[in-house]
């Protein structure tokens, strides 16, 4: 506030004296404008039945026979038809020529086939083509080895090498010689 030291006074200020009054009558002029556009307004109103009250001797069930349709099982009969060749061989394996080296990964060694079988199955939904090879040791202790492959160059095994370990699996890498 800025003093007028002629006169030893403040300036006098600009006050908004009636501002919540006007506001006060601007908010209850449209509430009162709302009250009678209620009231004053047409509803769509529809005059409804009165309930009629089901006793014995009004009341008669409606019973429909509903036709269901016969269900065909086809596929009993279609199934035995078709036959299948099942390749009994890995069919992601690649081709190894004899002497040629070529390169497995083993992901794991157990002594349990359904764990080795479950280990099989979580790669295959991976999308990683593996299988279980049954092993017995000189001990005459029979294990399974979980392997992927074969590959043909070192750069594809590293390629899935790295794909399983991103997937938090181990896996070692061998290197072999193809003999047939």
């Amino acid at each position: 506030m800025t003093i007028d030291y002629a006169k030893q006074t403040p300036q006098p200020r600009f006050r908004r004296r009636g501002l919540w009054l006007l506001s006060i009558i601007i908010i209850l002029a449209v509430i009162c404008f709302a009250v009678v556009f209620f009231y004053k307004h047409k509803h769509n109103t529809q005059q409804t039945k009165q309930p009629v009250h089901l006793t014995q001797h009004n009341y008669k069930p409606v019973i429909e026979k509903l036709a269901i349709p016969k269900q065909q099982f086809d596929f009993y009969n279609m199934l035995p038809k078709m036959q299948v060749a099942v390749n009994k061989k890995n069919p992601h394996a690649a081709q190894v020529a004899a002497g040629q080296p070529y390169f497995l990964l083993q992901v794991a060694t157990t002594s349990d086939t359904v764990a080795a079988q479950k280990l099989v199955t979580k790669l295959g939904v991976m999308g990683v083509s593996s299988y279980m090879k049954p092993y017995t040791t000189t001990d005459g202790k029979s294990l399974y080895r979980i392997l992927v492959g074969p590959y043909l160059t070192k750069k594809n095994a590293n390629t899935d090498q790295a794909y399983l370990h991103t997937n938090h699996i181990n896996s070692m890498l061998l290197n072999l010689t193809a003999t047939q």
